[in-house]
């Protein structure tokens, strides 16, 4: 379907073509992927000045995806590795999700470990180190109440609830991580998880920080969470990819890409500011109006966010 929509290529080609640029070189590309990646902050934030003069700022709506988590029991299987550094591992029957990353896998006869870094399919991940000296052997994976939480994960927009479950289900609720640390030490049976909360991965400088989303009790069987979030932060590529929203709000990302070239060249704010800023005005009102709830377009309008 053609679509008014401009990729993350065409930016930065628009970037290069507000500056004139007569070719293109490694040089000016990387000039204006730089600038698109600051407009792109700059749009994300959705913070503009109305008529009055006040400072608002604009939730988007599509960066409020639904999404699910699943919390998974113990699991065991049998492993095969491939690719040139054995880092690909295929389960015989389907038993991963992309909640496990950061977990590990352990070859249950000789004990040797590896960690979970990447979710393919409910039978292939990828790991680390190498698991070639584990091929063909059966595995286990360990739950301990941790599930890995989306890569782009930025905070909650509605709670989780359980998807429906012909066992019957109760409301999950919110606790402290040290409640529910006091919990895990004192009671260790497994069950129907009642509690969670989030809590951040340990740091690694040398990938974003992530999030757990921390239960108790550990479930004693697969279940799937239903939960709406707000998406963090993906840094624009120069590359054939749609930044989030789609035609009706790129006009609004265009102009803020232009302001963040202002800004740099003439180190302070100019016209292309001023336009980017009615821009965002423009859209947050657009996004208000897509938004059934009248008590929220009103809000927006007002200056304020209303759930």
């Amino acid at each position: 379907m053609a679509t008014t929509c401009m990729t993350y290529a065409d930016l930065c080609d628009a970037v290069e073509a507000y500056m004139e640029y007569t070719s293109s070189t490694d040089a000016t590309k990387a000039f204006a992927l730089a600038r698109v990646i600051e407009g792109y902050r700059m749009f994300r934030r959705g913070a503009y000045t109305d008529e009055d003069g006040r400072r608002k700022q604009h939730s988007w709506s599509f960066l409020r995806p639904r999404a699910t988590i699943v919390l998974w029991a113990d699991v065991s299987g049998t492993m095969t590795t491939s690719d040139v550094n054995n880092v690909t591992v295929t389960a015989t029957t389907a038993s991963f999700y992309p909640s496990m990353i950061g977990h590990t896998i352990t070859a249950t006869v000789s004990g040797y470990t590896y960690t979970v870094t990447g979710y393919t399919s409910s039978t292939v991940v990828t790991v680390a180190p190498s698991a070639n000296a584990s091929t063909g052997v059966a595995f286990t994976m360990t739950a301990d109440g941790r599930y890995a939480l989306p890569s782009d994960f930025g905070g909650w927009e509605d709670k989780p609830v359980y998807a429906y479950d012909a066992y019957g289900m109760i409301d999950l609720e919110e606790r402290s991580s040290d409640v529910l640390e006091a919990l895990h030490r004192d009671i260790t049976d497994v069950g129907t998880t009642e509690y969670y909360c989030v809590v951040p991965k340990a740091a690694d400088s040398s990938v974003v920080q992530g999030w757990w989303l921390y239960v108790h009790p550990i479930t004693e069987y697969t279940r799937t969470v239903n939960y709406r979030y707000r998406a963090g932060d993906v840094a624009p590529t120069d590359a054939a990819v749609y930044p989030p929203g789609g035609g009706d709000f790129i006009d609004a990302l265009r102009l803020c890409c232009f302001a963040a070239v202002e800004l740099y060249v003439s180190k302070e704010p100019g016209n292309m500011a001023a336009m980017a800023n009615q821009a965002i005005y423009d859209a947050a009102l657009l996004d208000g109006s897509m938004i059934v709830d009248g008590a929220l377009q009103e809000s927006i309008a007002e200056g304020y966010w209303v759930d």
